[in-house]
């Protein structure tokens, strides 16, 4: 899968802002983030003429965006590497150490079952502090 090109910034941020206000309006039609991303993408396409992949890259942008007003969570990327992720919960303090197996496994476990997967972080995440 190559990666989308990326436009000017200004551009970029278009992107991201347009397909923010798309989740933001159409999110709570949604019980399952998968359909919500889906449509998206195709509303990014339609009306930007973007590639699929560039639009994936913009639509998951926003998604987190969104997210993060509910959930605070953020990657600390000053102590992660290309195969381990620390996550910080700043609501309890604690952060998790995912390594790229366990994420991988995760993401695998989202795309094959049918309901929500969240519990999955419960097995493999691990809290470091």
């Amino acid at each position: 899968m190559s990666l989308p090109t990326i436009p000017e910034p200004a551009h970029a941020a278009m992107l991201i802002h347009r397909a923010t206000q798309f989740i933001a309006t159409y999110q709570a039609q949604h019980l399952d983030n998968d359909p919500l991303v889906k449509r998206c993408c195709a509303h990014l396409m339609s009306t930007t003429g973007i590639t699929e992949s560039a639009a994936a890259h913009y639509t998951m942008h926003a998604l987190a965006d969104v997210q993060a007003r509910h959930v605070p969570a953020y990657f600390d990327t000053n102590h992660s590497t290309s195969f381990v992720v620390r996550v910080a919960d700043p609501s309890t303090g604690h952060i998790y150490s995912l390594t790229a197996s366990d994420v991988l496994q995760l993401a695998k476990a989202q795309n094959d079952a049918p309901a929500d997967t969240t519990h999955s972080v419960h097995v493999c995440g691990r809290r470091v502090v």
